[in-house]
């Protein structure tokens, strides 16, 4: 029967049943006289954690936390050990970023026992979600948001554009002075590196293969352009920098699937240079090649109306 007036009220009875007792009292939430009775939640969880069974049904965590607050009429600390609110959560970039790794390993790899970084049990045993453990603010790591992007909405981009990504998210976490909601995250990507204007949308687009040059014939908006290259990306670069006399150098690109069967559709990834301006874009399309290709004018347009800007304010 141990009391918490040093902070030390489970290590004692975990201590004592090391010594040989077999039988401890506590209280739900540590609630008592003075600082509080051993928790016997926290000395509970302890030992489950460390595949012990405590014997007593933890199971419904959010339940015990109601029926604590509603008798003794005081709140359980948001970060009360296994209990509180922000147990499962984490804000740090780095803690984020492991605990996304962990997970995906652990799913990946199919493993019966829980081990994941910063999470000594799976939440889900508690009626708790880990879904819920990554939140963003200001603080939060390009790992991070990745993986609120990837977990809530299913788009996974590569490593490359988690640094631009988290730039755009962290700019406005600092400008609201609070915590970003998964959906404003979608809006922020979406707006930073999805939305474009409908005069540089692509409607439609020809190839022409001979030998091992490509000619293209697209249409973008309502304009027709055309171009040479070994590709359909290739030769829409080549398309653009004719019309609008610059340099394009793309140095990055990625492609893959999102989705399944009838409903897969490809996710494109690009960042290019465009007069020595890096712009990243993002597009979707059943299409592989129009994915690409609408990821590139994207990029590019998004590179001309920031090139606009910057003319105008210098004159």
């Amino acid at each position: 029967h141990t009391h918490n007036d040093r902070g030390c009220g489970v290590a004692a009875a975990e201590l004592g049943v090391m010594a040989g007792a077999d039988r401890v009292e506590g209280t739900l939430m540590g609630n008592g006289e003075r600082t509080g009775n051993m928790d016997i939640i926290t000395m509970g969880m302890n030992l489950y954690s460390q595949g012990i069974d405590p014997e007593l049904d933890f199971s419904d965590i959010p339940e015990i936390i109601e029926v604590v607050e509603y008798c003794n009429e005081l709140p359980v600390a948001a970060r009360h050990p296994w209990a509180g609110e922000l147990v499962y959560t984490a804000f740090s970039g780095s803690h984020q970023d492991a605990i996304r790794k962990s997970v995906n390993y652990h799913k990946e790899h199919n493993q019966l026992h829980w081990d994941v970084a910063y999470l000594p049990i799976d939440p889900r045993d508690i009626s708790r979600e880990y879904e819920a453990v990554v939140r963003i603010n200001s603080q939060s790591g390009k790992g991070g948001v990745a993986l609120v992007l990837e977990r809530d909405f299913g788009i996974e981009l590569p490593k490359w554009m988690h640094t631009p990504l988290s730039k755009k998210v962290q700019s406005a976490a600092e400008e609201q002075g609070i915590e970003v909601s998964p959906s404003s995250i979608k809006a922020i990507y979406e707006q930073s590196f999805v939305t474009v204007a409908p005069q540089w949308q692509l409607s439609d687009y020809e190839l022409h293969t001979e030998s091992s040059q490509v000619t293209a014939q697209f249409t973008i908006g309502s304009t027709q352009f055309s171009g040479k290259g070994a590709g359909a990306l290739e030769a829409l670069c080549d398309a653009l920098a004719s019309e609008y006399r610059c340099t394009i150098e793309v140095s990055q690109f990625d492609e893959h699937s999102i989705g399944a069967g009838t409903d897969a559709q490809a996710l494109a990834s690009i960042c290019v240079a465009i007069n020595g301006a890096v712009e990243y874009a993002v597009a979707t399309n059943e299409d592989t090649s129009a994915a690409a290709l609408q990821a590139m004018l994207t990029a590019f347009s998004r590179g001309r109306v920031g090139a606009e800007k910057e003319a105008e304010r210098v004159a």
